[in-house]
């Protein structure tokens, strides 16, 4: 509100100034602003010159003021440095006074403390002398009475250790010979109990033995059943898995299999298989471990199926896991394939 108020009154100052310029007559309210306004204008010039003025006689008194502080500063600096040097001459002297007195104190006490020293020293060596003469005499007195203690001793204990010993030997004798007696005794008592107890284990081990060996002979038995009969399963698995082996072999070679007939009656005995192609019948046997005497058998049998199939090539074949160089010579040797 103030500054709009100041805006305001200096545009109608402008205004009666441009008035007053053109020489237009002035309102009565305008001439008394006016009036008035160049009344405060003088006013507030006298208060600012009275202002400059109070403040240059500020000023003024704070110099003079600063100026008489500085030499008062001055005048108390040099008292002081002079009751300071006063006072240090006196503290000295003091120093000096004390210095020299307690300098003769301590010469003194040391020519006292010296004298009482070798006062000391002197009943003290006295009294260590008298007192190492008594520790040598009790000493020497101890040691005496204490060989005399230790001899004393001495000879108490060998008594006593010689008669312990004659006892001891007297006890010693008696519990050998009841010791002596007790092992004889004992030693006779165990001989006859091994007796009864080897005759025991005798007849014991016998019966034991003979029923041992039954199981052992029941257990062969049934074993050797067992592994027939395992032995016919697995060569019953074998025959059939390289049966069909050789059967693939003749599919991927172009032959076509007409028939397969598994263990072929020829005679007194039987072939593992007879598998019948359009041109050819095979004759197989199939062995876990091949022998000559297996390939003069197979031999024997392709000649009786030959009657059978008479216009047909029958060609024998071994086949199994294990058929060795010889074997395997052997085979081809006699025109059999080994597969």
């Amino acid at each position: 509100m103030t500054e709009e108020f100041k805006k305001w009154f200096a545009e109608f100052l402008n205004k009666i100034a441009e008035k007053i310029k053109k020489g237009e007559q002035l309102s009565d309210m305008e001439i008394e602003i006016v009036v008035n306004y160049v009344s405060n204008l003088q006013l507030y010039e006298h208060v600012d010159r009275r202002i400059s003025d109070i403040e240059r006689s500020l000023r003024d008194e704070i110099r003079k003021t600063r100026e008489d502080l500085l030499a008062n500063d001055e005048k108390v600096k040099q008292e002081l440095i002079k009751e300071i040097n006063t006072a240090k001459g006196d503290l000295e002297k003091k120093i000096k006074d004390t210095r020299t007195d307690l300098e003769k104190k301590i010469e003194t006490t040391r020519t006292e403390l010296k004298a009482d020293m070798s006062t000391i020293k002197g009943d003290l060596e006295k009294k260590i002398e008298g007192t190492r003469a008594d520790l040598d005499k009790n000493i020497e007195d101890t040691r005496i009475d204490l060989e005399k203690k230790i001899e004393d001793t001495r000879k108490d204990l060998d008594k006593k250790i010689e008669d312990t010993r004659v006892e001891l030997k007297s006890e010693i004798n008696t519990v050998r010979q009841d010791l002596e007696k007790k092992i004889d005794d004992t030693r006779k008592d165990l001989e006859k109990k091994i007796e009864d107890t080897k005759t025991e284990l005798k007849g014991e081990i016998s019966t034991v033995k003979g029923e041992l060996e039954k199981k052992i002979e029941d257990t062969r038995a049934d074993l050797e059943k067992k592994i027939e009969a395992t032995r016919s399963d697995l060569g019953l698995i074998a025959e059939e898995v390289y049966i069909k082996n050789f059967v693939d072999y003749l599919d991927k070679a172009g032959e076509k299999v007409i028939s397969v007939y598994r263990h072929y009656e020829v005679g007194d005995g039987e072939v593992d298989a007879l598998v019948e192609t359009q041109a050819k019948v095979y004759v197989v046997e199939v062995k876990m471990k091949a022998e000559f005497k297996d390939v003069d058998s197979l031999l024997v049998k392709v000649k009786a199926i030959s009657e059978e199939y008479k216009g047909k090539d029958i060609i024998p074949v071994l086949t199994g896991s294990r058929i060795s160089k010889t074997v395997r010579g052997y085979a081809k040797g006699h025109n059999v394939m080994v597969v």
